[in-house]
């Protein structure tokens, strides 16, 4: 196809890869070969007519990449397993805000926290971003509130990013499904894996829509089960509620922010193994 065609679609890239390793590791590495067919593929059904005249070959029709081995088998569901409160109206404030009260949450624990005096800096940017990974980290925390500007754009927007959390992205709309979803005998079917932003991720022009709602199922470091909605950027702090979604939320004041759910759900996996949180 060099030969014919005089491009390349990143071949070079994957010529020592190999099969080989965890279920994870080989799943990687199939995707990307698949990546680069669907490359080619691509390039193929816009020239085709330039290499023949038999309609036949228009299209490539190639086989999409097998789901993720086990990439389920961790998630409580059956009838045994719940989903916990639905914990509302959070919002998280960006780490680059030298004034934000809450930027950090642990899921497993309901804790929040801003970041520590000694790690801000005096305007916004992120001269010690990885020493305030680090602190995250040891101190248990999931996600933190942060900023992503699009390639292109000058507009900031206000995003989660994950920290030590390993999350999926399904469906927006299946926020509401999940109490049926995880109820029943089948596996969760699992979405896109993404260990950055949470933040929907649009493939076909590779980068984040930073601006649109978006949920996720997650595992956290200390192999907990849940999902969070990604709802609406607050750019107004004026606004306050009338009254917490729930009285076990742990609410924090209304800030500039990105506003999010989430829910905790324990069960029985489906490898028989209790994942209780």
């Amino acid at each position: 196809m060099q030969k014919l065609s005089g491009t390349k679609h990143g071949e070079d890239e994957i010529v020592h890869v190999i099969l080989e390793g965890t279920p994870r590791q080989r799943f990687l590495q199939r995707s990307l070969y698949q990546r680069c067919a669907e490359r080619w593929a691509a390039w193929w059904e816009m020239h085709w007519k330039e290499h023949t005249d038999d309609e036949r070959y228009a299209h490539v029709n190639l086989a999409p990449l097998a789901d993720e081995p086990n990439s389920a088998e961790g998630f409580p569901h059956g009838p045994q397993a719940r989903i916990k409160v639905r914990h509302s109206n959070h919002i998280l404030e960006s780490v680059r805000d030298p004034k934000a009260r809450w930027v950090f949450h642990d899921f497993d624990t309901g804790r929040i926290s801003e970041l520590p005096a000694d790690l801000r800096v005096a305007e916004r940017g992120f001269e010690r971003l990885d020493d305030i990974l680090a602190w995250a980290s040891r101190e248990g925390f999931d996600v933190m509130g942060t900023e992503y500007t699009p390639p292109g754009s000058e507009t900031s927007h206000y995003v989660l990013r994950g920290l030590g959390l390993t999350a999926w992205q399904i469906e927006t709309d299946r926020w509401n499904s999940l109490e049926t979803e995880v109820r029943s005998s089948k596996p969760l079917k699992m979405g896109t894996r993404t260990d950055g932003l949470l933040a929907r991720f649009d493939a076909a022009n590779g980068q984040y829509v930073a601006d649109e709602t978006a949920t996720f199922l997650f595992q956290t470091r200390e192999g907990g089960y849940g999902a969070i909605f990604v709802e609406v950027e607050v750019h107004d702090d004026r606004f306050k509620p009338e009254k917490p979604a729930s009285d076990d939320d742990n609410v924090s004041p209304i800030s500039k922010g990105r506003r999010f759910a989430y829910t905790l759900i324990n069960g029985i996996a489906a490898n028989g193994t209790d994942r209780g949180n």
